[in-house]
């Protein structure tokens, strides 16, 4: 609940370069995830990915950060 919960639904709503489902699209395309979720003190986000795509995943992380809509 709270302001961080908000947020943690925002992020996952797409960048200012992608909507959700190509944000989506890109992370399931190679087998990543990325995951946003809040309590009532605290955001927290998580991925998982092969170590392969890191530098993919942490680039969309960046962009969820960065430039959300």
């Amino acid at each position: 609940s709270g302001l961080a919960s908000i947020t943690a639904a925002m992020l996952t709503r797409g960048t200012q370069k992608r909507n959700a489902l190509e944000f989506a699209s890109a992370l399931e395309g190679v087998g990543a995830s990325l995951n946003a979720s809040g309590g009532t003190l605290n955001t927290s986000l998580s991925g998982q990915a092969q170590s392969k795509d890191f530098n993919l995943v942490m680039d969309l992380l960046a962009e969820m950060l960065r430039q959300p809509t």
